[in-house]
C-alpha cells in the first residue's frame, strides 16, 4: 500500500511534471509558431518582391529580347535580301540593251552591205554587157566597113591593074583600027578578058570566022566593056568610097568612146550613191566594234561600281547584324545570369 501510495505519488507528480513540461512546450510552440509565421510572412513579402522584382525585370527583358532578335530577323533578313539588291542593274540593263540593238545593227549593217553590193554588182554586170553590146556592135560595123575597104582596094587594084594593061590591049588596038566598034564587037566581048588582054594577034579580015571583021587568036582566053575613062571615074569613086569609108571607121572610134563615155555616165549616176552608201555602211561597220568596246567598258564600270556598292553595303549590313546579335547573346547571358541569382 505505501508502495502504491508512493508510485500513485510518483505518478501524480510525474503527471503535474509533465503537464507543466507540456504547457511549457505548447507555450515554446506557439511562440516559435508565431515567430515561424513572422518569419515566413517575411520572406513571403521578401521572396514576393524579389519574384516581382524579377518578373519585371523579365517581362521587361522580354520585350527587349523580342525588339533584339526582331532588329536580328531584320538585319538577317536584309543581308539575304543582299543576294538579289542590283542597284545597278537599270543602267547594265540600258547597256545590254544597247548592246543587243549594236548587235542588231551589226546584221542590218551586213545585210545592208549585201544588198548594196549586190546592186553594185548587178549594175557592175549591166554596164559591161551594154559596153560590151557597144563594142561588139563597133566591131561588127568595123569589120563589115573593113570588108568593104578590102573590096574597095581590091577593085581599085582590079582597075590598075586593067589599066596597066591598056597599052598592046585589044581595046586600044580596036580604038586606033576599028571605027564604031563599041556597037558592034563591044557589045558581045568581055572587057577585061578580051579588050584588055594582050596577045590576041587582032586582024581586021573578012573571013566567016571573024568576030565582025576582026580575027583574033582566043587560044589563050577562057571564054564578056567599059572604056578606060570609066575605069578611072569607077576607081575615083572607088577611092572616094574608101575615103568615106575610113573616115566612117576614124568616127567609129569617137562613136564608140563617146556612146561607152555617156554610158558610163549614165550608170555613174546609179552606182555613186550606192558606192557613197557602201562608204558609209562601211565606215558604220568599222565603228561598231568602238562602239562595243565603249559598252562592254561602261558595263564593266558599272559592274564594278555595283560590286562596290554591294561590297559596301553588306559590310554595313554585317556589321548591324554582328551587333544585333551580340546584343541577342548578351541579353542571354544578363537573363541567365539573373535568373541564376
Amino acid at each position: 500500500e505505501k508502495y502504491n501510495i508512493a508510485k500513485t505519488k510518483l505518478d501524480i507528480a510525474r503527471k503535474t511534471l509533465d503537464n507543466i513540461y507540456k504547457d511549457d512546450y505548447y507555450q515554446k510552440q506557439t511562440s516559435l509558431q508565431i515567430e515561424r509565421k513572422r518569419l515566413e510572412d517575411e520572406r513571403t513579402k521578401s521572396r514576393n518582391q524579389l519574384i516581382e522584382a524579377f518578373n519585371s525585370w523579365r517581362h521587361e527583358s522580354d520585350e527587349r529580347l523580342q525588339m533584339l532578335y526582331a532588329e536580328q530577323h531584320r538585319a538577317d533578313n536584309a543581308l539575304k535580301e543582299l543576294r538579289q539588291w542590283h542597284p545597278m542593274a537599270s543602267d547594265i540593263k540600258l547597256v545590254n540593251e544597247q548592246m543587243l540593238q549594236l548587235k542588231l545593227e551589226e546584221k542590218e549593217n551586213a545585210a545592208l552591205q549585201t544588198a548594196v553590193k549586190s546592186q553594185m554588182a548587178r549594175i557592175t554586170a549591166e554596164y559591161e554587157m551594154k559596153e560590151n553590146e557597144l563594142k561588139q556592135s563597133s566591131e561588127r560595123d568595123q569589120e563589115r566597113l573593113n570588108k568593104s575597104l578590102v573590096q574597095c582596094h581590091d577593085k581599085i587594084a582590079k582597075i590598075d591593074d586593067l589599066l596597066a594593061h591598056l597599052d598592046g590591049s585589044l581595046y586600044q588596038w580596036l580604038c586606033d583600027n576599028v571605027s564604031r566598034w563599041e556597037d558592034t564587037l563591044g557589045k558581045v566581048v568581055d572587057e577585061e578578058r578580051i579588050l584588055y588582054s594582050q596577045g590576041l594577034e587582032p586582024q581586021l579580015t573578012s573571013a566567016s570566022d571573024s568576030l565582025f571583021g576582026v580575027k583574033l587568036n582566043l587560044d589563050n582566053i577562057d571564054s564578056v566593056h567599059r572604056t578606060p575613062d570609066e575605069y578611072r571615074m569607077e576607081k575615083k569613086t572607088l577611092e572616094e568610097q574608101v575615103q568615106q569609108i575610113k573616115r566612117q571607121l576614124m568616127q567609129l572610134s569617137v562613136t564608140l568612146q563617146e556612146d561607152i563615155s555617156k554610158l558610163g555616165k549614165k550608170y555613174a549616176s546609179l552606182l555613186n550613191p550606192l558606192r557613197q552608201k557602201a562608204t558609209l555602211v562601211k565606215v558604220e561597220e568599222e565603228q561598231m566594234p568602238i562602239k562595243r568596246q565603249n559598252l562592254q567598258n561602261m558595263r564593266h564600270k558599272l559592274e564594278m561600281e555595283e560590286q562596290e556598292l554591294i561590297s559596301q553595303e553588306k559590310e554595313a549590313r554585317e556589321r548591324i547584324f554582328n551587333d544585333a546579335l551580340l546584343k541577342v547573346q548578351a541579353e542571354k547571358e544578363n537573363r541567365e545570369k539573373n535568373e541564376n541569382k
